[in-house]
C-alpha cells in the first residue's frame, strides 16, 4: 500500500481521494478539477464513485475530457442521479447540474488486484443512495476503506434524499461495524478515521 491524498471541495467539504499505489493511482469521486493534483493523465488507472451526488462528481466532466479511456466505475442503480438535478442535490443548492458520462459497473473492480497481490473489495452499502457504495483496498494486514457517504468520523448520512433509506442505512452500518478495527477509513466529508474509533465513539455504532 501507498499513499492516500485528499482534496476538500466548496462549502460542502466533500473529499476527492487519490489513492496511489506502487503501480497505479485510483481518483476517488472526482469533484475536484484535474489541474489541482500533479498528475498526469497517463498516471490515472480509473476513476470510482461512491455514489452518484453531484458533490461527489462535480468534475467528472473534466476528468474524462482529461482522461481519455480510463473507466469511470459507479453502482448502476445511481445511474440514474446523473440525469437528475433533484435526485443527484444539485437542485438543494438552486443548480440543474446533471452529467452526461460513460460508466462501467463498479462491481467489474470487486477481486481486482493491486500492487503485490493488493486486493479491491466493493461494498454496497446503500442508505444515502440506493446505489452507495465502499471501496476497500486491502493488502495485508493493512486496509483502506473508502466509505463515500455512508460512514463519517462521528457520524452518518443523511436518509432524507431522494433514494434514501433508513432502513437499509442501519443495515449498511451494522456490516460496517463487522470489518477488522484497525480499518482505516476515508469518509466523503470531513476527517479520516478508523473502524476502532468509530465503535468506540459513534453513536450510531452502538
Amino acid at each position: 500500500m501507498t499513499e492516500v491524498v485528499r482534496f476538500p471541495y466548496g462549502p460542502l467539504q466533500s473529499n476527492m481521494y487519490l489513492m496511489k499505489t506502487e503501480e497505479s493511482v485510483y481518483v476517488i469521486d472526482p469533484s475536484v478539477s484535474f489541474d489541482v493534483t500533479d498528475l498526469i493523465a497517463d498516471e490515472v488507472t480509473a476513476v470510482i464513485i461512491t455514489h452518484g451526488h453531484f458533490d461527489h462528481i462535480y468534475k467528472i466532466s473534466e476528468w474524462h475530457e482529461k482522461c481519455p479511456g480510463v473507466p469511470f466505475y459507479m453502482n448502476p442503480k445511481d445511474k440514474p442521479l446523473l440525469e437528475d438535478a433533484v435526485a443527484n442535490c444539485a437542485a438543494m443548492v438552486n443548480r440543474e447540474w446533471t452529467f452526461d458520462i460513460d460508466t462501467t459497473d463498479i462491481f467489474d473492480l470487486d477481486g481486482k488486484t493491486f500492487t503485490d497481490g493488493g486486493v479491491i473489495r466493493i461494498f454496497e452499502t446503500p442508505g444515502h443512495s440506493a446505489g452507495s457504495c465502499c471501496i476497500l483496498f486491502e493488502q495485508g494486514e493493512k486496509r483502506v476503506l473508502f466509505s463515500g457517504d455512508t460512514l463519517f468520523a462521528g457520524g452518518l448520512g443523511r436518509t432524507d434524499l431522494v433514494s434514501s433509506s433508513p432502513s437499509d442505512m442501519q443495515k449498511s452500518i451494522e456490516f460496517l461495524k463487522t470489518l477488522p478495527p484497525a480499518t482505516e477509513v476515508y469518509p466523503g466529508h470531513g476527517s479520516s478515521t478508523t473502524i476502532s474509533a468509530e465503535l468506540e465513539s459513534n453513536p450510531f455504532f452502538y
